[in-house]
């Protein structure tokens, strides 16, 4: 039963009690599916249909036991209680009926054509879940909007809502109230609507089965009470439509070759309907009982193993069933954790069906009827009015849709209509969402190539004209125009008047995909970057990205003013090489002006070709090189080989730091390009020291200033 889920407490459950206890409490619980299974199939069987209302009772009572112990037995989720299922009766109830009226054969033909509608749903349901959980399809199950699956639950409960009215004036509500209410339906329905306010009430404040089946027992023996006080026999309360018109030696003979085939083949439609909202609800009530047992629930077992059980119940014309969320979370908040629970609810069911004959003839309709405004009421309280609070009011409006859609049209439509919308509704919001993650430029932002003092400083003053935004997320039709407007508000001074040429570096190292949309923007934006003698790079596009682009155009790449880069670093790398092509000489001089004076000879001069080797990781040595031209590459030793940490332009420095610890080289440096050095040892600084100690220490200072500069580089890049 669609009990109201509540949250296990997870810091005040009681005790689990141990096995036989266990089962006494779940055949406690179960007594409840008895009047469930008859209310049910009271709504499935009614019409033409009356006259197996005994036999879809035991039909219905034999799916819940089957169901109970399979999950009793193999499911892995504690305390998970299998029972006869209501998302999708209000369908299939329309289904059995219109597949009754089209058989021809008489009332025994009718009736077994209904069945075999019902059986063969539940069969068809069995196959589908087995089919889910054998192909693992049931990850994709999680993608259904929320706002979906809310709208779902709660159109079921409204449709039963509407079913049960329906039962009982029999026809339209609307219709009902125009012809004028018959005092006989009223004094069936009115009862009906307070026991269903009363089993409401019941439940928020007595959460185990005996107060729901108190309040059952109560509202039956006060019926035969007021009618033994109003001398009402069987005959006048059956002619009123209080009790069902039940006869036990009447009772059709049912066999399979009086199956209508052609009607069957006719239903085929409603048919599938009823399975794609049943495999909808399995999947529903799963995540349901992962979400309220905060444990994550193995989707794939348990909708295979909810597929073998249907298919057996399915053979015997038997209803949907499986593991239901709110009765498994009633169960759990009782500390009833053991699969054990479900021994005892299967053995309730099955003492229904030894009972349900002679019980029958003696249930109210009002009962039966209240039972199933009581489960849709809990659907539509749980799913439609109190997630409301959960949810933001665009969701709450996809729901409101879904629910009208199913009561107007047909749940399928409604169905299609929600995921349209909430796609509809995520993809407004992702519009919205900022494209750019950080904007920054070369003043703060550097390329992990060290430069000479002089062209760092120059840098930190001009690096304005160089601009870079981040990017992150997909880029789709909707947010490119975003990128359009940043881009217009960018700002690029000109440096103090010297009119320095501008770049722009987008980071793509975050975008994951590119729509065709986004491309034919992305390249209009580009060209237009290019007239206004913008240089653009975009830096770390992944494979699916510039395949997007090249399909667009396939020439994209070789625009003058746009370049592609691996990276951000490379491409600050290129950017800033390009911009300190147009410093002023005076701005960036080094070299032999940046030495300290030194006796001739102490500086010994040493080339290196392309991929030579100056220092190995690890080695021990004393001697330091000062970089006049080229460049060095330096890199660390990894697991997958040597990563490259940072490059090293003209004006540096390299070793300074194993000639004061006297440590082992912490780095392998290599030649990117042909360089030349100028090189000396600590011995060397040694000997000066001794003859000219004012010039060692003039040396000594023009290192410690290498050292500093490359500590406020370190954490310049760290921070």
């Amino acid at each position: 039963m669609d009990l109201p889920a509540r949250p296990a407490a997870a810091t005040s459950l009681p005790k689990a009690p141990g096995r036989m206890s266990s089962i006494v409490a779940g055949f406690l619980l179960g007594l409840d599916s008895v009047g469930e299974s008859y209310a049910l199939a009271s709504l499935c069987f009614a019409g033409a249909l009356a006259t197996g209302l005994g036999s879809g009772t035991l039909i219905l009572l034999f799916s819940t036991a089957v169901s109970a112990f399979s999950t009793a037995l193999f499911s892995r989720i504690p305390g998970a209680l299998g029972t006869a299922q209501d998302a999708s009766i209000a369908v299939l109830a329309a289904a059995m009926a219109s597949a009754a009226a089209a058989t021809t054969g008489g009332p025994a033909a009718a009736l077994v054509t209904a069945i075999a509608v019902m059986g063969i749903s539940t069969t068809l349901t069995g196959i589908a879940l087995l089919l889910l959980g054998k192909l693992r399809l049931t990850r994709f199950a999680r993608l259904l909007p929320f706002a979906v699956s809310c709208g779902f639950l709660a159109a079921c409960g409204l449709l039963l809502i509407i079913a049960a009215i329906e039962l009982v004036l029999g026809g339209s509500p609307w219709q009902a109230w125009r012809g004028g209410l018959d005092a006989d339906k009223v004094k069936v329905l009115l009862p009906a609507i307070g026991l269903a306010l009363l089993l409401a009430l019941s439940g928020q404040h007595l959460r185990t089965a005996l107060g729901f089946l108190t309040v059952l027992v109560a509202a039956v023996a006060g019926f035969w009470i007021v009618q033994a006080v109003l001398g009402q026999d069987i005959a006048g309360l059956v002619a009123s439509g209080q009790l069902v018109a039940f006869d036990t030696t009447d009772q059709p003979v049912l066999a399979l070759g009086q199956i209508d085939v052609a009607v069957l083949l006719g239903s085929s439609g409603a048919i599938l309907v009823v399975v794609l909202l049943n495999v909808l609800s399995v999947v529903l009530n799963l995540s349901g009982i992962e979400l309220d047992s905060r444990r994550d629930v193995d989707f794939d077992h348990e909708t295979r193993l909810a597929g073998g059980a249907n298919i057996l119940i399915g053979l015997f014309g038997g209803l949907v069933s499986y593991a239901d969320s709110p009765t498994t979370a009633l169960t759990n908040s009782l500390g009833l954790r053991r699969n054990s629970v479900g021994l005892g609810y299967g053995l309730a069911a099955l003492t229904g069906c030894v009972f349900m004959g002679w019980l029958i003839p003696y249930f109210p309709v009002f009962v039966s009827t209240g039972i199933l405004l009581f489960i849709g009421y809990g659907l539509v309280a749980d799913w439609l009015w109190s997630v409301r609070r959960q949810i933001d009011r665009l969701e709450w409006c996809v729901v409101i849709a879904v629910v009208a859609v199913a009561c107007l049209v047909d749940i399928l439509a409604a169905i299609g209509l929600g995921i349209l919308l909430s796609a509809l509704s995520f993809a407004m919001a992702y519009g919205r969402t900022p494209l750019v993650s950080a904007r920054w430029s070369a003043r703060e932002r550097r390329s992990p190539l060290d430069r000479a003092p002089s062209a760092e400083l120059w840098l930190s003053g001009q690096g304005a004209a160089i601009q870079g935004l981040t990017l992150f997320g997909h880029i789709y039709f909707g947010r490119v125009d975003l990128l359009r407007k940043e881009i217009r508000g960018l700002k690029w001074p000109d440096a103090a008047g010297q009119g320095l040429p501008r770049k722009l570096i987008l980071d793509f190292s975050s975008v994951s995909g590119l729509d065709g949309a986004a491309c034919a923007a992305l390249m209009r934006i580009l060209l237009q970057l290019g007239d206004r003698d913008v240089t653009c790079w975009l830096a770390g596009l992944n494979a699916d990205c510039l395949r997007a682009l090249r399909a667009w155009d396939r020439d994209f790449d070789i625009h003058a003013q746009l370049r592609l880069a691996p990276d951000v670093a490379t491409a600050l790398e290129a950017a800033e090489t390009l911009l300190l092509a147009h410093a002023p000489p005076e701005a960036l001089a080094h070299g032999a002006t940046d030495l300290p004076d030194a006796p001739p000879g102490f500086f010994k001069a040493v080339a290196l070709a392309q991929g030579d080797l100056l220092v190995t990781e690890g080695s021990a040595g004393d001697e330091v090189w000062y970089l006049q031209s080229g460049q060095l590459g330096v890199f660390a030793r990894t697991t997958t080989g040597p990563k490259r940490l940072r490059s090293l332009a003209p004006g540096n420095l390299v070793g300074e730091i194993a000639l004061y610890t006297a440590g082992p080289r912490s780095a392998e440096i290599r030649a990117d390009a042909p360089c030349r050095l100028l090189c000396f040892a600590a011995q060397d600084l040694r000997d000066l020291e001794a003859t000219d100690p004012a010039t060692a220490f003039a040396i000594h200072r023009w290192l410690a200033r290498g050292l500093g500069e490359k500590l406020v580089r370190a954490n310049r890049l760290l921070g």
